[in-house]
């Protein structure tokens, strides 16, 4: 007989890659959303704070945070907002957590890949500081520049083809 307490018919995912892989440290970050935003599955645009907490130690300090228990983003480079993707739920919201491949700290050994993010949604009105909704409008125009660009890139180098020809004596 199965016990039901492991298993999850349900499950949000799988994990593709190993956690005990040696990695830079981890961080962790909370963030508040509308409960529909969740419900729905919202994709969303994340700004970085000034600190984030060490994962390994939940803030109270330990080896890999130097005993601080958070990292401060102020003397790293600028880090670009990220996005992220909402699993969509039926259920009445709740928080859940997603784990962002190499977006923790560097590693101090440069054969080493950056730690995960593990960022923690909440259910609650307003949005965090520097959270949005990503509009479908910003992807459309994205995609209307790159196609723009693409346009103009082949037809320059369809006129280079052609006046290389010419030079060379084929036309």
């Amino acid at each position: 007989m199965e016990d039901e307490s492991t298993s999850d018919p349900q499950a949000l995912g799988k994990v593709t890659e190993d956690l005990d892989v040696p990695r830079g440290p981890d961080l962790s970050m909370e963030i508040t959303v509308p409960a529909s935003w969740i419900a729905e599955g919202a994709t969303l645009v994340v700004a970085w704070p000034r600190r984030l907490l060490c994962r390994a130690c939940g803030g109270g300090g330990c080896d890999a945070c130097g005993r601080s228990g958070a990292f401060s983003l102020q003397g790293e480079p600028v880090r670009e907002p990220f996005e992220v993707s909402l699993p969509r739920r039926e259920a009445p919201p709740s928080s859940l957590t997603i784990r962002l491949p190499s977006l923790g700290m560097p590693s101090d050994k440069e054969d080493h890949p950056p730690g995960h993010l593990f960022l923690e949604v909440r259910p609650g009105q307003p949005p965090s500081a520097g959270v949005a909704r990503a509009t479908r409008n910003e992807s459309r125009v994205l995609r209307r520049d790159l196609m723009r660009s693409s346009v103009w890139m082949a037809i320059f180098v369809s006129l280079l083809f052609l006046g290389m020809l010419r030079l060379s004596g084929w036309l």
